[in-house]
């Protein structure tokens, strides 16, 4: 009996997520043809409103499966931190995408070329994706975030160095953002190459 009420929780899930969107999709997409807003435009390009639309089932499957099965049992439980680990990872591409919308957008506009914010927004999305995998550490491994966080501290060495071209950029970019040194359509005189370079 439990088996066919999971069958059955699944296909609603996965039936509700589609309606949604549907019902939805036409009303966005309609929305955004009609708004003179620029940024709407590019967000939908971007697989952002698929990524919100896959929270649905997940949603519905995570409320619903102490109603089918007990919620102490030990498959339930890590069942729950399964599907937590997946909604936060889901979270990570949205915003992902979000910020990816906002750097399109912010290419059309004048001041881009003058000031980029790509290496600003990269920080952002490696901070994110940080902050989601200590939180889904520790949802599988059921500890306290912040003493993961200073369990893992003597492996910030090693973060720093596999993201150190990132750290640089990100440095570089305020150095050169804050001085205006260089901007988009600049030429650079590399002497000892005997080369110009062009941004």
């Amino acid at each position: 009996t439990k088996s066919i009420l999971l069958i059955v929780l699944l296909i609603i899930s996965i039936i509700t997520k589609r309606l949604v969107k549907y019902i939805l999709n036409k009303f966005i997409y309609d929305a955004v043809k009609k708004t003179s807003i620029k940024f709407d435009d590019h967000l939908v390009k971007t697989p952002f409103l698929d990524h919100i639309y896959q929270f649905i089932p997940f949603i519905i499957i995570y409320f619903s499966l102490d109603l089918i099965v007990p919620p102490t049992n030990a498959l339930t439980i890590f069942t729950k931190k399964i599907i937590l680990s997946i909604i936060a990872i889901i979270g990570v591409m949205a915003f992902n995408n979000l910020i990816e919308a906002v750097d399109s957008y912010y290419r059309t506009l004048p001041i881009s070329k003058k000031n980029p914010i790509t290496s600003y927004l990269q920080v952002i999305k490696l901070f994110i994706v940080t902050i989601a995998g200590i939180f889904i550490i520790s949802t599988l491994l059921k500890t306290s975030p912040w003493g993961l966080l200073s369990s893992i501290g003597a492996l910030t060495a090693v973060i720093i160095l596999v993201f150190k071209d990132t750290i640089l950029g990100f440095i570089a970019t305020i150095q050169l953002n804050a001085n205006k040194l260089v901007g988009i359509g600049d030429w650079i005189q590399v002497d000892k190459y005997l080369s110009l370079i062009h941004i």
